[in-house]
């Protein structure tokens, strides 16, 4: 993994390796990068982590997470995480990109709609059953597909694998009871909605350019959002701004003026306005909440 220069760190795939796939133990990972698993990241890749020993608490987008053993924790890329107490834990982490996994419009399809990755409504993870070792099995076929040398079958054989994995693990987080939304074209609108919106929040907040990016009308997405996520576009809009403006809160130095022009606002005084009206408090009063003077 290699670190850019942001004010939240982002760590990009380690490049120098021959395929975009990785498996390395947890206690290897925390030894290599000091700080990385306490300070709050972003990542651009795929990370699927099995815990096998400790219980540590992983902090998702402000979602708490209590990890127990031999349980399995799901993070989308750019979603920013660390963990709160690292102590005495253990596993495998699997890290992958779009890259490696996508060879076909199926792949790519997958990974934008699995719940693995495009949970609406929480962040994936499940205990794994006892006596169940179809996902432990998996995990070690890749680890061993990996330590193999480098032959014209082996990215297909780590690629399919990766595949049958993703799909057995959609399986058993669907039997552990989560929620799920009814696929269709709500559905399909509100994940490309949503994709755009993480892409533009900070130059676009009309609810029209949206709409038109997605060859729809303002009703139809205001419908897919209102099943989808429970609010109008407009709202989900406004909370993914907060969420960033959050995010740089609490995990960056910056200060109030540079984060209101990160976020697209020509003054200061404008963000501190329009986050004190959907949080109740000024960005000052926020931090401090978090971080007493």
């Amino acid at each position: 993994m290699n670190k850019d220069n942001k004010t939240i760190n982002r760590y990009n795939f380690n490049a120098a390796l021959p395929f975009e796939i990785e498996v390395k133990p947890l206690h290897v990972l925390h030894g290599t990068h000091q700080g990385l698993f306490t300070t709050p990241h972003r990542i651009n890749f795929y990370d699927v982590i099995w815990f096998q020993k400790g219980n540590p608490v992983c902090v998702v987008d402000f979602k708490r997470i209590e990890v127990k053993p031999n349980s399995l924790l799901f993070i989308n890329k750019n979603q920013v995480h660390f963990y709160e107490d690292f102590n005495d834990c253990d596993g495998w982490v699997l890290l992958f990109t779009d890259t490696f996994f996508s060879k076909s419009v199926l792949e790519t399809r997958f990974l934008s709609e699995t719940v693995l990755f495009n949970d609406l409504l929480n962040v994936p993870y499940f205990e794994l059953n006892v006596g169940d070792n179809t996902l432990p099995d998996l995990f070690v076929a890749i680890q061993n597909e990996l330590k193999t040398d480098n032959d014209p079958s082996k990215y297909l054989i780590l690629q399919n694998l990766l595949f049958v994995f993703l799909l057995q693990a959609e399986r058993a987080y669907r039997k552990h009871g989560m929620f799920e939304i009814k696929k269709g074209v709500d559905l399909e609108i509100a994940i490309m909605f949503r994709d755009l919106v993480d892409k533009h929040f900070a130059q676009q907040r009309g609810v029209h350019f949206y709409a038109s990016q997605l060859n729809a009308t303002e009703k139809v997405l205001q419908r897919s959002t209102a099943h989808v996520f429970g609010k109008s576009p407009k709202e989900y809009i406004n909370e993914r701004l907060v969420l960033e403006a959050k995010r740089l809160l609490l995990h960056s130095q910056s200060n109030t003026k540079e984060i209101a022009f990160d976020l697209g606002f020509d003054e200061p005084t404008n963000f501190i306005k329009y986050f004190r009206k959907y949080t109740g408090k000024t960005p000052i009063e926020f931090r401090e909440t978090y971080f007493p003077s």
